[in-house]
């Protein structure tokens, strides 16, 4: 995969990347340590949007490419020391009737009522029927915890996650690692469970990926997780910005 395209410059500091077919501008510095909803809220009220678990990836990727820059150095910090929140949220469905069961579905940015997530199952299969390219369904089945590198990227729950493109890019990530990447989530389930998604780096048993799809939006680990916002527009993120020195990279 080639080296990532990237540009840091700004009136605060903007990280801009190249995300599938795209440029995004990640604003530092992130957000947090906070809960989800916190941090969503927050990003929310100046005016950004908050990246989803494929825009997290890429971030994460090009910092990886790119870790002599010290704004992508902290990214990476970030990673390992405290987890970056992504803004995917997982609807687990239990066993029953219909083409949606048995599975999670996934939905990029999902609405925020009370404090929690809220993924109405019946809206987002109308979505899925539609081919709402927002809203994905895996089958249980997938593998969890511990993998192979090889397996990791073809992981149903992973690509759905992050997409094609997004798995390969965490497959390079998770080879700096000493330890096999893991893969957190539900294997089945007896009720529907609406949680939050996770992307992290060195945890307590040794260096390694981790994609967890388990996290309630409430809670907060002991050291916090964060996230760096994503300007709607190059513009619009510059006009939330104070002031700073420009800085061009190419």
């Amino acid at each position: 995969m080639a080296k990532p395209d990237y540009k840091i410059t700004g009136e605060r500091t903007e990280m801009q990347i190249f995300h599938e077919d795209r440029n995004l501008t990640f604003l530092f510095p992130a957000k947090g340590p906070e809960r989800y909803v916190d941090i969503q809220e927050q990003i929310t009220k100046d005016r950004l949007k908050a990246p989803n678990f494929a825009e997290t990836v890429s971030l994460v990727y090009t910092a990886y490419k790119n870790s002599n820059e010290p704004e992508f150095k902290n990214v990476l910090d970030i990673l390992d020391e405290r987890s970056l929140w992504a803004f995917t949220g997982n609807l687990y469905i239990p066993k029953g009737k219909g083409d949606y069961q048995n599975g999670v579905i996934i939905q990029d940015n999902p609405q925020i009522k009370n404090g929690k997530i809220f993924m109405d199952e019946s809206e987002l299969v109308k979505k899925l029927e539609a081919n709402d390219k927002s809203i994905r369904f895996v089958p249980f089945g997938f593998k969890l915890v511990e993998q192979y590198v090889d397996e990791f990227e073809k992981n149903a729950y992973v690509i759905g996650l992050a997409g094609e493109e997004g798995a390969e890019k965490l497959a390079e990530i998770a080879g700096k690692y000493k330890a096999r990447p893991v893969v957190y989530s539900f294997g089945e389930v007896n009720e529907k469970i609406t949680r939050a998604s996770v992307l992290g780096g060195n945890y307590w048993d040794g260096g390694r990926l981790v994609v967890d799809g388990g996290y309630v939006a409430t809670t907060v680990m002991t050291t916090g997780m964060a996230m760096f916002g994503v300007s709607l527009s190059a513009d619009e993120g510059s006009a939330s910005a104070p002031k700073n020195k420009q800085r061009e990279v190419s």
